[in-house]
Order: structure tokens, then sequence, then C-alpha cells
């Protein structure tokens, strides 16, 4: 980005620069889809804390490296290791829940910046990528965005925040995403709330410069923004989705889905039946619930207390194993089906952690 004049620093998988009154950070791993390291989320909390400080960065934008992702989450190859070492009693649970304390205290640091931040969601935007973009004051789709939160396949929680967030997207949509884990393209991630600003991703570097010369942060993104105008958001089944997906059960879900009888509908019912963890789904509907009406700080300490009763459990690395090592591993979910859960099962997850955020 050596055309705006800027002045440029690199930590490799983090390029941070300054241009004019803008600050820009690269998420800089586009082989990995951009996915957040711990080292990734200090260097970018120690940038962001020097232009807190400095008069001359008015605002601050996140953009990822090539054109593929903005962030598709946290590095889900380290989370294994680590996880799987506690688990043979290797270490002690403090080190798996370090990069979940760390990742958190940075995404309540994001939401409660003193500067406005704008995330460029261009590509992948998929978990923690959202604890980025989520968490940023000013939020923009582009015609590339594809959006998840996906945490139910890999046998976790849709986290950073998220249940947050969730809640407020469009005609239930949160709940959608967050229980089928299921992917949303550019025009339904802005019909749906992902994003408040629908900008072309051909418009990333005229964007930048007009940012590195304005005050205006809400001005400009407004005026380089405009509405996709979907004649079926969601593929034509929003209306289903606001109908089925108003039950806070999952019990209730299925029921309504068997009983609309669709195409459509089956498919949705099969995976949340036959593809998704049931500990999770039972869970991520369990803490939908419980964080409805809390801040966004609540519901990241919320997070930290429920990640660790996962990252004891098995579902995590089951989950992991089929979505980066082993494509055509099976997981042998525990339980293994959605009817094996139990009220007593759900409650076990919401027990007393070992650590609160503010001890890491």
């Amino acid at each position: 980005m050596n055309q705006y004049n800027s002045a440029k620093g690199s930590h490799d998988d983090v390029v941070t620069e300054i241009s004019g009154q803008l600050g820009i950070i690269t998420l800089n791993r586009p082989e990995a889809l951009n996915a957040l390291t711990l080292d990734m989320i200090r260097t970018i909390t120690a940038t962001l804390k020097v232009w807190e400080r400095n008069e001359k960065v008015r605002h601050v934008m996140f953009v990822g490296a090539g054109e593929r992702a903005f962030c598709a989450g946290g590095d889900l190859k380290t989370c294994y290791k680590v996880g799987m070492e506690y688990r043979r009693g290797h270490t002690n649970l403090k080190v798996p829940c370090l990069f979940f304390a760390e990742e958190y205290q940075f995404n309540k640091y994001l939401w409660n910046y003193s500067k406005p931040l704008i995330s460029f969601m261009n590509g992948i935007t998929m978990g923690g990528g959202y604890g980025v973009a989520g968490n940023s004051k000013h939020r923009v789709v582009t015609d590339k965005t594809v959006f998840a939160m996906p945490e139910v396949a890999i046998g976790f929680f849709p986290d950073v925040g998220s249940m947050y967030h969730l809640p407020r997207f469009k005609g239930q949509i949160g709940r959608y995403l967050a229980l089928t884990g299921n992917t949303i393209e550019a025009d339904d991630a802005h019909y749906a709330g992902v994003g408040e600003y629908y900008i072309p991703s051909t418009k990333k570097v005229e964007l930048i410069q007009a940012l590195s010369n304005t005050g205006s942060v809400a001005e400009t993104l407004r005026s380089f923004s405009f509405d996709p105008d979907s004649d079926a958001p969601m593929d034509g089944h929003a209306d289903k989705i606001a109908s089925i997906f108003a039950h806070d059960k999952v019990e209730d879900i299925l029921s309504a889905l068997e009983a609309d009888g669709s195409a459509w509908a089956a498919d949705i019912y099969e995976t949340m039946t036959a593809e998704r963890s049931p500990a999770s789904i039972y869970v991520t509907a369990e803490y939908f619930r419980r964080t409805q009406h809390k801040s966004v700080d609540e519901v990241l300490d919320m997070d930290f207390h429920l990640a660790q009763i996962f990252v004891q459990r098995p579902d995590l690395y089951e989950g992991i194993r089929r979505a980066v090592l082993d494509k055509q591993y099976k997981p042998a979910w525990d339980p293994a089906r959605l009817k094996d859960i139990t009220d007593e099962h759900v409650n076990d997850y919401f027990r007393p952690a070992a650590y609160d955020l503010k001890d890491m």
C-alpha cells in the first residue's frame, strides 16, 4: 500500500501503516485465510495502544491480505495441538485457555476503543474474524463477503462477543446462523445486518484514500455504500427463518422444520441432526437465551467461562480434526445424537469455571 505515502511497519503476519488520518492494519496470512494467532492479537493490540495516543491517527481500518478472506477465525491447528497437550495431561488448563483469554480481552478492547474502528470484510469472515469486525464501530460488507459463525460444526459455540450481535440480526437470522453454522454471502450478510455498509471490493483503494483525508468516517462510508436490494433474501427463505427460528428451544425448531415439509427445511434439519455437534447446538441455544440483554463486555466474560468447559470436552477436538486436519474424518460427537442431550448435560456447561477473564 505504498501508494498511500504511508509510514509502514511489519510483523510478518500483521502489517501496520498510517496514511494521513487513517491507521491501516492488514491481517497478513493469506495462505491461512488470515486466521488469527496469539502473536497477531498481541501485535494488533500494541499497535492500537500506540495509535490511541497518536493525535494524527483519527480512525483505524482493518483489512485482510489477498482476495479470499478478511479473517477466517482463530488458528484452529494451534488450538488443537495445545488443547490435546492439555487432554493428555502434559499442561494445566490455563495453557489452552490463554488464547481465548487474550482474544476476548482483545475483543473488549476493540469494542471500547476510543477512536472509530472500520472493518472491511472482503472475502471469508468467520468466527474470530467477526470478533474483529463485529466489535468494530463501522462494519463494511463487500460483494465478496462470505459470512458464518461455524462453531457448532467444530464442537464449540459462537464466541468473541457474537452473542451480543447475533440476536440483533434481522429476522432471527442470527439464531439460524448460530445453530446451523451455515454460510451466507454478501447480499444476505448485508440484509441480515452483519455490516451496515455495502461497498464493492473494487472501491477499496479509493475508500482508503478518502478515509485518509477526512475525519468524517460515517459520512464517507455512506458515500461509498449502496443497498444491493435483494429481491429474495436468504434464497427466498427469510420469512421461514424468521418464523422457525423464533423458537428458542432446539426441539421446537426441529419440529417446525419437520412441519414445514419443504426441501429447504429438510436440508436444514439434516444439517442440524446429522452433521453438527449435538452438545454445541443445545448449549448454543441455551447460551443465546442467557445472553439476552447482556452488554458486550458481559458476553465476553461469559464466553471465557464457557470456553473453559468446551476445552475440556472431546467435541472441540473431533470438530477441529474434521475441519482442518482430516476432512474425510467423521467426528464421534459425545453425545452422538441430539435426542441424547439432557437438561443436566446442558447445565453442566454453565457450571462455575476455573478462571475469570480478569485472572488471566
